[in-house]
């Protein structure tokens, strides 16, 4: 009997399943993430900020959705330098569009 020329689709089927599983999750919990950056944001907590930011930043690269990633990693920056609060509040509203973004597409 030979080898097949296809790896095990069954397999490669269920990673794929569970992938997708793992993103959904992740975009389902955007809403919960995005108040908290937005209450941490109000009350001038930038420790807070600058940790939720990394956080959705490293999150959303394990999910593969780079705009959030990127947009994350702004907040993150403009958080931990603490020198331009127009800046911060600019890159919190790109963050948030981005996260509305991928949940109306349903990544």
């Amino acid at each position: 009997m030979s080898t097949p020329a296809f790896p095990d689709v069954r397999r490669l089927t269920d990673r794929l399943a569970g992938d997708n599983s793992r993103v959904s999750g992740f975009v389902d919990s955007l809403p919960g993430v995005v108040d908290r950056l937005v209450d941490a944001t109000l009350t001038g907590n930038l420790t807070r900020v600058a940790e939720i930011g990394g956080q959705l930043a490293r999150e959303s690269s394990t999910a593969g959705l780079a705009n959030i990633t990127a947009c994350a990693d702004r907040v993150c920056a403009s958080a931990e330098q603490a020198d331009d609060p127009v800046e911060l509040r600019r890159s919190v509203l790109k963050l948030i569009e981005a996260c509305g973004q991928a949940k109306n597409r349903g990544e």
